[in-house]
């Protein structure tokens, strides 16, 4: 029964909250940069340990892609200690900037992206390894 209603209460976090699948657009910045970003996960979540894709994209004023912009990733300071970002920062590439989410722990994880002075953020809802806790087998 406990297990029925954890994956109930999962599922409804992950259907009703601010998950970022669809990119989120924001600009411009100070500099004129379009910038949108997406969360490579199903449904907006993960589970402890499983690698998220993160994917920026930045674009020029005239909506080309923007090479050589910086790009920071971090995550928000509560979750510092129990997820990674790599690489932090890098530059963008045919107007993209990749990185890595590795969360530690389970919750709600909100992971930041810096560009140009610009701030953005998503949250991704982190739920426990199949056998742990769940009912489940490894």
């Amino acid at each position: 029964m406990t297990r029925y209603l954890f994956l109930l209460l999962l599922g409804g976090a992950l259907a009703f909250g601010n998950i970022a699948c669809a990119p989120k657009r924001v600009g411009p910045t100070p500099a004129g940069y379009l910038v949108s970003w997406e969360v490579d996960s199903f449904g907006g979540g993960t589970r402890v340990g499983t690698p998220v894709p993160l994917l920026v994209h930045v674009r020029n004023a005239q909506g080309g892609p923007a090479d050589g912009v910086p790009v920071e990733f971090e995550v928000a300071p509560n979750w510092q200690g129990s997820a990674s970002i790599t690489p932090q920062q890098m530059v963008t590439r045919g107007g993209r900037a990749r990185a890595t989410f590795v969360p530690e722990t389970t919750g709600v994880a909100r992971v930041l992206v810096r560009v140009d002075q610009t701030v953005q953020e998503a949250a991704i809802t982190v739920s426990p390894r199949l056998g742990v806790g769940t009912g489940g087998r490894n």
